[in-house]
């Protein structure tokens, strides 16, 4: 028998109607219902799995990129009971220190881009390269990139006493 005449369209229709027809008569209820029931959770199981490694991965890629990193240039005792430190921070895009407070006075000099310092109960302000300005003791406030999409780099001073944190965090 050739094959040749069963590939015309006219042909093919008839033939898989045929078949069509012939599977859903030999088909219980029962049976489509477990068909259904196995392709639904099929279908839930993947959804969830695909939204978990999605979450993961959106996750794992915050907590991989630090906001701030700093880099200690310079450490010194100043006395018998204080002493200095000096460093640079690399700020990301967006990223900020937190709110946080200082035992001692900081003192900040913007050597890249722009930051923004915002103290508690006074409006926030911005510095550029070539800015500097003091961080003072006991007040809260929070450190920040101006920019979303630039990084922006900062030195800092402070003299604290020895053993002293020189930040606190505060949620």
């Amino acid at each position: 028998m050739s094959f040749a005449p069963m590939l015309s369209f006219d042909r093919l229709l008839p033939f898989e109607t045929r078949y069509w027809d012939d599977w859903r008569r030999t088909i219980t209820p029962t049976t489509r219902r477990k068909v259904m029931q196995k392709a639904v959770t099929t279908s839930t199981v993947a959804f969830i799995m695909g939204g978990i490694i999605s979450f993961a991965a959106s996750w794992s890629s915050c907590a991989q990129q630090p906001t701030i990193k700093r880099t200690d240039l310079a450490a010194a005792d100043q006395s018998a009971t204080d002493a200095g430190a000096m460093w640079v921070a690399e700020i990301a895009p967006g990223g900020s220190t937190g709110r946080h407070t200082h035992p001692t006075p900081r003192f900040v000099y913007v050597a890249e881009g722009s930051v923004v310092l915002e103290m508690d109960g006074k409006p926030p302000r911005t510095f550029t390269v070539g800015e500097g300005f003091v961080e003072p003791t006991g007040e809260v406030h929070n450190f920040r990139n101006a920019s979303t999409t630039a990084p922006a780099k900062a030195i800092g001073f402070q003299i604290a006493p020895k053993g002293t944190p020189l930040q606190t965090n505060l949620p």
